[in-house]
């Protein structure tokens, strides 16, 4: 499921490595919410594009990142020749290499996301029992309103990569060549 040995310059050849990309990750990501929560200030373009930057960070959902991509795009990429010189002419189609999941690796994928979703369970509902209780308290109340945004920015990060970390946390250290 791990494609790569090194992802930004870290090495993650060993589960402890790879434990320490995730743990740096997660507080990348707070870190990039800690300002839209101190200043109370929304930044929706800012979100968006982060939200889809951050969320693929990992790989899973795109390539680049060092989890295999799940599963295909729904658009076809490989695009035969006259299909694609008519929507962009003078051009050879790109040449996208997404080679299939092998049994192994749906196996640890769907793992990780049964994994993924049990965390979710968990932290979803810690998560939507103290937002109700800090709403009740008059002084949090103000402050909720205006974050609910970054908050929710977070959820939505946090649920986008939560498999990809989850694979990462649990896959076993590579063998050395």
């Amino acid at each position: 499921m791990i494609e790569q040995s090194k992802f930004l310059g870290m090495p993650i050849r060993t589960r402890r490595q790879r434990r320490t990309l995730v743990v740096c990750f997660y507080i990348y990501v707070l870190a990039f919410a800690a300002v839209p929560l101190y200043r109370s200030r929304w930044f929706p373009m800012v979100m968006v594009v982060q939200t889809l930057v951050l969320g693929g960070l990992l790989g899973g959902l795109q390539e680049g990142g060092p989890v295999k991509p799940f599963s295909r795009p729904v658009l076809p990429l490989d695009l035969s020749e006259t299909v694609w010189e008519s929507v962009v002419p003078n051009n050879r189609p790109p040449k996208v290499s997404w080679p299939p999941l092998d049994e192994r690796e749906r196996t640890g994928r769907d793992q990780a996301h049964y994994g993924a979703y049990r965390i979710l369970r968990w932290g979803l509902g810690v998560a939507a029992l103290l937002y109700w209780l800090l709403l009740n308290w008059t002084p949090t109340k103000t402050w909720l309103y205006a974050n609910s945004p970054t908050l929710l920015w977070l959820l939505l990060v946090f649920v986008l990569s939560l498999p990809q970390a989850v694979v990462l946390w649990t896959e076993l250290d590579m063998e050395t060549p």
